[in-house]
């Protein structure tokens, strides 16, 4: 019974520990990301850059373009890989800020209805420099979400990167027009310069020769979202569990 008692103890106290170095490092970030007298927007001054980007040489002497082991999305072999559309729906959006969302307007693409799509794929590309943490952010379409991702931290001299999704299972969202929301919260301060440079697009696959889809063999169930999250001002402070 002593030993077990001093081993919960000694739980307890490593617990506290924890605890305490967490709650001063949350404390010490915070601090550094959004200092109270800190402005909205600014860039870093030369002899910052300067000094920035020797320090992160230290720590990261080399740096490139984020990278996957995973293959390739497939695309279905009647498609001959190549869209039949593309649609951008979001082109250039700068994101510099907490609350930001940028927005998008998707129309279904013409020349290319929606009975013959064998495959939809959503592709977000991204820029950014400077110094910037990681960032997590959404998209959301109709008030659908369809992607959470996190950024890469990027080089001073820049970064570009992108994320590919299969997104065939939401073909009944793509049926209509509707809005297309992306929200990443993000500061920008002499400190922190990285913009996030975003460009979101659609591409549909369908067969070269016409013929039905074998992935879609019937009329894909329809998918509504718990709350539309893309008319709210902060999707991600309006996420609530009952």
């Amino acid at each position: 019974q002593t030993r077990t008692r001093a081993a919960a103890s000694a739980m307890a106290t490593a617990r506290r520990i924890a605890h305490a170095a967490a709650c001063l490092l949350i404390a010490r970030v915070g601090a550094a990301e959004a200092p109270a007298d800190a402005p909205a927007t600014g860039r870093a001054s030369p002899a910052e850059a300067t000094a920035s980007e020797v320090h992160l040489r230290g720590v990261f002497p080399n740096y490139d373009d984020p990278i996957t082991a995973e293959p390739n999305l497939p695309h279905p072999s009647a498609s001959r890989g190549e869209p039949c559309a593309q649609v951008k729906a979001i082109v250039g959006a700068k994101l510099t800020g907490w609350g930001q969302i940028a927005r998008g307007r998707y129309e279904p693409p013409e020349g290319c209805p929606s009975g013959s799509w064998h495959q939809i794929v959503f592709e977000l590309s991204g820029a950014v420099a400077g110094v910037q943490f990681d960032r997590f952010g959404a998209v959301w379409f109709r008030g659908v979400e369809i992607l959470r991702t996190t950024t890469p931290e990027p080089s001073p001299k820049g970064i570009v990167w992108k994320v590919v999704k299969d997104l065939t299972e939401y073909a009944s969202l793509f049926e209509e027009p509707g809005d297309v929301a992306i929200a990443i919260p993000s500061v920008i301060t002499s400190t922190y310069t990285g913009v996030l440079n975003i460009n979101i697009t659609l591409s549909f696959f369908a067969a070269k020769d016409g013929s039905s889809t074998p992935e879609i063999t019937t009329k894909p169930p329809q998918v509504l979202p718990l709350r539309n999250m893309s008319k709210v001002a902060s999707p991600f402070a309006n996420l609530t569990v009952p």
